[in-house]
């Protein structure tokens, strides 16, 4: 829950930021995609058989780093080891800032979350020497990085393309678990990008009229 002190913080930053031209931000953040993930609804009838498959007890597990703006996807990123300082110093100066730059040459911001991770001090100064300018980021805010949305569709592409596999009975192994990942992220819509970030400042106004209740994606 959050505390009085942080909606107040919260609606200030969403009024100080209400006008920011949000289709030259870089919105950024992390996530898991496991195999086998098993939430996909099957639809049968009253008295038949429940559909069952299944699973490994254990199963494989990537993490994924990306960044994203109005104008298309970043450079792909995926690791197995739990991300830090010195990490994400490696995803950003290798698989970031080039990307960045091909799509929207030098005037972009770039926004990540508040974790102390993002925030080492190799990382700070490597920000300050390549972005051309850091979003001051609103704490506990994670309803609004849109980057949360593509995440959520991005597991319901990855979940349908691997039960395709499945029913087909060809093995799924960490290379074509990546390719699939990779695949639909490169592949994502341009129109639905572009739409998420020019909703940006309604988001921004909900959160204002809401008195800044945490709204959903």
């Amino acid at each position: 829950m959050l505390t009085v002190a942080a909606k107040e913080r919260r609606v200030e930053w969403s009024n100080s930021y209400l006008n920011e031209n949000w289709k030259k931000v870089i919105f950024s953040d992390e996530t898991t995609f496991q195999l086998f993930r098993n939430t996909t609804l099957v639809r049968y009838k009253i008295g038949e058989k429940k559909p069952r498959h299944a699973v490994v007890k254990h199963p494989l597990k990537v993490h994924i780093w990306e960044a994203f703006c109005a104008r298309g996807v970043m450079r792909f990123h995926c690791f197995t080891e739990n991300i830090n300082g010195k990490l994400y110093w490696d995803i950003l100066t290798k698989n970031f800032f080039t990307s960045a730059t091909k799509i929207l040459e030098r005037r972009w911001s770039f926004q990540q979350d508040n974790d102390s991770k993002y925030r080492a001090k190799l990382t700070t100064v490597l920000l300050q020497e390549k972005c051309p300018r850091i979003l001051d980021w609103s704490s506990y805010s994670s309803d609004l990085n849109f980057i949360e949305n593509l995440w959520a569709t991005m597991e319901k592409k990855v979940e349908k393309k691997i039960n395709e596999c499945l029913v087909q009975k060809k093995s799924v192994g960490l290379d074509d678990f990546l390719s699939i990942i990779r695949s639909k992220w490169e592949n994502l819509n341009p129109n639905l990008l572009s739409n998420l970030c020019a909703g940006m400042k309604k988001r921004l106004k909900e959160v204002i009229e809401k008195n800044d209740q945490i709204i959903g994606h």
